[in-house]
């Protein structure tokens, strides 16, 4: 999620902004429920692709001290840049770095 969007998990599927994201490249649905929570300005919620056994954003905000959002990173913090995708194996190859929307019917 980028900031401003509506992040919600529930129903074994991840929702953007109320629409379903489709995720063609995950082998097992999420098992839990998040959300739904708003992105704030500045921040990201990021999703390890391994959607039942991932430390990220949805487990981040489960270990967070009472009355603090850890559920997001800052971006001042994203600082790698991925130049190979290989999985899905039929996008392998180098990647373009532009920036891309997730598909949301």
């Amino acid at each position: 999620g980028v900031p401003g969007d509506t992040v919600e998990v529930k129903d074994e599927k991840v929702y953007i902004n109320g629409a379903p994201l489709v995720e063609p490249y995950i082998l097992a649905t999420p098992n839990y429920t998040y959300g739904p929570k708003t992105v704030p300005p500045g921040e990201y919620f990021v999703l390890g692709d391994n959607r039942r056994n991932s430390y990220d954003s949805h487990a981040w905000g489960n270990t967070c001290p009472a009355q603090q959002q850890c559920d997001f990173v800052p971006e001042e913090n994203i600082i790698g840049q991925a130049w190979l995708s290989y999985w899905p194996l039929d996008a392998f190859g180098f990647v373009n770095n532009k920036i891309i929307k997730p598909h949301v019917p």
